[in-house]
């Protein structure tokens, strides 16, 4: 075959270097330098300030964002694992060959179709406290609750909407997975006497390990960055402001000059580049053993 000339190879990759340099290394450049000036949107009267951000998070800062950061860690635990129960179950429960299989595909995915506005409307209007289903079932029993504006129970109930809206497009990747699966391995297992758990704890699960890479890197990194809900569920009251919502909130508040919302964004970034690394290095090691 004849050969192709590099140059033209090159060019090929010039439109997508230019968006990563574009919308990602400049603006991580721009976000570094501001982070050590008291930029307020005129580098006209921006001036050095050194360190002074990045210490103002251990001092002044200290309080209300480390609640953000406990409320972002709060809602990962309500989500990462119990969204991969739901994934894997639902995966295993529509590999079967039943009729109606192909509707309860469509249906456990639909929610990924319908955009956080519109996940957040209804499940807005389902917890409605004086209204909605729950209200009235809880009202059936002589009891009553705020719901979304219940500080001790709003953030675990976003969680569930999150879990519900989610846990479908992960299902998608499991089920791939599950396919991908030789029943060469179940027959030879069944013959030894395997039953159905030891079938999938010993076969199913060990060979989904790089679906669950994938999905576990999803549900990781979308939980760190979580602001959405929050922001058209509750606005951020009620005990719900995640650190990425902080930062939103901040921003379009202008709460805070840029040097110091750059600042917080590095932070952040490293805070979740940290975690998102030892996830890496620990299912890369996982991965080899298997």
């Amino acid at each position: 075959s004849p050969s192709v000339n590099p140059w033209l190879a090159f060019c090929g990759t010039i439109p997508a270097l230019l968006s990563i340099i574009i919308f990602g290394v400049l603006p991580a450049c721009t976000t570094i330098a501001m982070s050590f000036t008291d930029y307020d949107g005129n580098w006209a009267t921006a001036e050095f300030v050194g360190l002074e951000n990045f210490v103002n998070f251990f001092t002044v800062l200290r309080t209300d964002v480390f609640s953000y950061l406990w409320n972002t860690l709060r809602y990962a635990l309500y989500t990462i694992i119990p969204m991969q129960i739901l994934a894997i179950s639902a995966a295993l429960l529509v590999n079967r060959n039943f009729f109606g299989r192909s509707f309860f595909r469509a249906l456990f995915f639909l929610p990924n179709i319908l955009g956080s506005t519109v996940v957040a409307l209804v499940w807005k209007l389902m917890f409605d406290p004086t209204s909605g289903p729950f209200a009235q079932l809880l009202a059936a029993f002589g009891n009553f609750s705020a719901f979304f504006g219940d500080p001790d129970i709003s953030l675990w109930l976003i969680s569930i909407v999150q879990l519900w809206a989610g846990f479908g497009f992960q299902m998608t990747i499991y089920l791939a997975g599950l396919q991908g699966i030789s029943r060469d391995y179940y027959e030879a297992a069944e013959i030894d006497g395997a039953n159905g758990w030891r079938l999938f704890w010993n076969i199913t699960f060990p060979l989904l390990r790089p679906s669950m890479t994938i999905c576990l890197w999803m549900v990781i990194s979308g939980a760190l960055g979580m602001s959405d809900l929050v922001l058209l569920i509750t606005g951020g009251n009620y005990n719900t402001k995640t650190f990425a919502f902080y930062l939103y909130d901040i921003t379009m508040g202008s709460k805070m000059n840029q040097g110091q919302i750059s600042a917080l964004n590095l932070y952040f970034f490293a805070i979740t580049t940290t975690i998102m690394l030892t996830y890496n290095h620990f299912f890369r090691k996982k991965e080899v053993e298997l």
